[in-house]
């Protein structure tokens, strides 16, 4: 393995990290939108929606959709269509083993005894059908319990077997057009080291050492670190910064930990204030 190629290995891997790093914050962001989005909701009686100028737009989709009907039960609402459209429902009929000959030749007329029977409503009419039907809450249900019914207004009737269900909202983030261009394009804009064939090792720039690492891709030392962000990523850092870091990686995690004990040995008393005053934001938050 060239050293260039170990340096391009390390930060596929460091950057993939960040990746579910980032995934983590914007799911817990999301569920936080989330519940304030519908507590505005449920106040309000409004579907949310915020847009940010030059961002996108998040907004909570579907609270403005009226309830759906659902199939309570399902041998009662099966009777009610067979009544009304016969053909819409397909019956299964369960008759003993050894008398199948028979009741295939003759089942009205052999006397066969019929053990079970299942009527089931065709999918592609009973959800056709269900779309068309209006559900309300049902005033009649019992105090502090929400129901719902479903009536064929060209029936006139309230369906049997059925009942109701809010809608579930979702919550879509929408990122605008431009924005999600000019952030690929500034991803795209940043260097990346050309291949080499070459074996040099930490005295060229922009290129690690695989002895930088242990066999379980942990970082030997904060030194290590330290070089690998200067001549690989061509950024300044500290040691401090490196051990900071690499705190929300479980593999550098007691690494760093030992190193923070040798060389500040309060650190443990404010992590969040000191992650704020090197610029690397909330610890907690990472890590989620």
């Amino acid at each position: 393995m060239t050293s260039s190629n170990a340096a391009d290995l390390a930060e596929v891997l460091r950057l993939t990290a960040q990746q579910h790093a980032t995934k983590a914050r914007i799911d817990r962001l999301r569920a936080r939108i989330d519940e304030r989005a519908r507590a505005e909701w449920q106040a309000t009686g409004a579907a949310p929606s915020y847009k940010i100028r030059g961002l996108g737009t998040i907004r909570l989709d579907g609270a403005d959709l009226d309830p759906k009907a659902v199939v309570s039960d399902r041998a009662e609402f099966a009777s009610f269509v067979a009544e009304q459209w016969p053909t819409e429902v397909v019956a299964t009929i369960t008759v003993p083993a050894d008398q199948l000959p028979a009741a295939l030749e003759a089942l009205d007329f052999a006397g066969v005894p019929v053990e079970e029977s299942d009527a089931t409503v065709r999918e592609a009419f009973q959800g056709k059908y269900l779309g068309e039907l209006v559900v309300e809450k049902d005033p009649a249900a019992p105090e502090g319990e929400t129901r719902y019914y479903a009536a064929d207004r060209k029936l006139g009737v309230i369906v049997p077997g059925l009942g109701g269900k809010p809608s579930n909202p979702h919550l879509t983030v929408a990122v605008d057009k431009d924005a999600k261009a000019d952030a690929i394009e500034a991803a795209l804009a940043e260097p990346v080291d050309e291949p080499r064939d070459d074996t040099t090792t930490t005295d060229a720039p922009n290129v690690v050492d695989p002895a930088f690492f242990n066999t379980d891709g942990s970082w030997k030392s904060i030194e290590h670190a330290v070089a690998h962000a200067t001549n690989v990523q061509g950024g300044a850092t500290t040691p401090e910064v490196e051990a900071r870091r690499m705190l929300r990686e479980p593999l550098n995690k007691a690494t760093a930990e030992a190193w923070l004990d040798e060389h500040d040995p309060w650190w443990r008393n404010d992590p969040a204030g000191d992650e704020q005053r090197l610029g690397l934001g909330d610890p907690d938050e990472a890590q989620r």
